[in-house]
């Protein structure tokens, strides 16, 4: 007689599925990062293009120059803010190229990185800074006096870094610089915690590894086809964890390039794709609704590397998916998933015949 699905243990029953268990090469974060950034293979080979339109900025890194611009950033972090294994760096930052190298830093270091949307009120910056235990934040300079304001309710809070364009500067506490990196880093040390809306009351922390960073990387790398010739634009804010896995974090895993802007922008979203040669975009479906009304002609751009979105973190509506698959020849590649899955969980094969394709939207 079968048993009961009741009586079966569905941890047991997941690793029965799952197969052996997948092993990294490497036994720390800043393992993997020396091996990405230290590699011949990629010595000349652009990993982050930023773009900002409004100011008319575009800055760009080879994998050695983005590597040396961490190594320099985590050393400071390290001497000049006292930080170590395990602490905890908040950051009320947007897309930038400086926010970027912050994460990498501190992920090098064995820190944990907790992202603080800066739109999001005092309050709540306060109460994610307070619940967080947040050692020390770095912030762009124009939040500085908010930050400075609150310093009086963050018993842990021991430092204010100001983030400009041209760098960090320590402009609140001095703790004591640390001598020595911990021997005893992991893969498995945390190192990011995504506070959620708290659309059921106060934010929560969802906490996540390295290795979770890492394996969520491979599996949408793997899954996509995702390889050193790709190049991923991120429209999305990297504050949260769609932004920061799918179009960092992937494309330094798998060697390929990402193209950072500042914000998304219909006027310009088109036009990037091309000069960029840009292979894959992630998404939220209001941004293909903005598309679709914007309606640009898109005929006169090379969009031949162009292979289509990943799309999620939100309902995509049916009418939404076929009429911009109508309009624009670029698959929506859907998929599902959330903050305490690291990233994305699941998508829709890519290897769907048409009409299969259109009938699972």
């Amino acid at each position: 007689m079968c048993p009961l699905i009741k009586d079966i243990d569905p941890v047991s029953l997941a690793h029965q599925m799952g197969g052996p268990p997948f092993a990294f090469p490497w036994s720390t974060f800043a393992e993997f990062f020396r091996t990405r950034v230290e590699d011949p293979g990629v010595r000349d080979k652009v990993f982050l293009i930023y773009h900002d339109d409004d100011r008319k900025v575009c800055r760009t890194y080879t994998y050695p120059e983005f590597g040396a611009q961490v190594l320099k950033l985590s050393l400071f972090l390290r001497e000049r803010c006292g930080l170590t294994r395990g602490d905890h760096l908040a950051t009320v930052l947007f897309n930038h190229d400086q926010t970027v190298m912050v994460y990498f830093a501190a992920w090098v270091l064995g820190l944990v990185v907790v992202p603080i949307n800066v739109a999001e009120t005092t309050e709540k910056k306060r109460y994610i800074l307070e619940h967080s235990e947040a050692k020390v934040v770095c912030c762009w300079h124009e939040y500085v006096e908010e930050l400075e304001s609150l310093r009086n309710d963050l018993p842990s809070l021991q430092s204010i870094v100001q983030v400009t364009d041209e760098g960090f500067s320590v402009i609140q506490g001095a703790p004591s610089p640390s001598t020595s990196l911990s021997p005893c880093a992991s893969l498995h040390d945390h190192a990011l915690i995504v506070y959620t809306s708290g659309t059921t009351g106060p934010p929560k922390g969802v906490i996540l590894t390295a290795y979770n960073l890492l394996i969520d990387a491979e599996a949408i790398a793997h899954w996509h086809g995702f390889g050193m010739d790709d190049r991923l634009m991120c429209v999305l804010p990297i504050h949260h964890v769609n932004g920061t896995v799918v179009t960092l974090i992937t494309p330094f895993y798998c060697q390929g390039s990402t193209v950072l802007n500042r914000k998304f922008k219909t006027a310009t979203f088109w036009s990037r794709v091309h000069a960029e040669g840009v292979t894959c975009v992630s998404v939220v479906p209001t941004l293909l609704e903005y598309l679709l009304e914007d309606n640009e002609d898109v005929s006169t751009y090379k969009l031949d590397r162009f292979g289509g979105f990943i799309c999620g973190a939100g309902p995509l509506l049916v009418d939404t998916a076929a009429r911009f698959e109508d309009r624009f020849p670029f698959p929506i590649r859907h998929g599902y998933g959330l903050s305490e899955t690291t990233c994305y969980s699941c998508f829709l094969p890519n290897d769907l015949s048409p009409r299969h394709h259109r009938h699972w939207l």
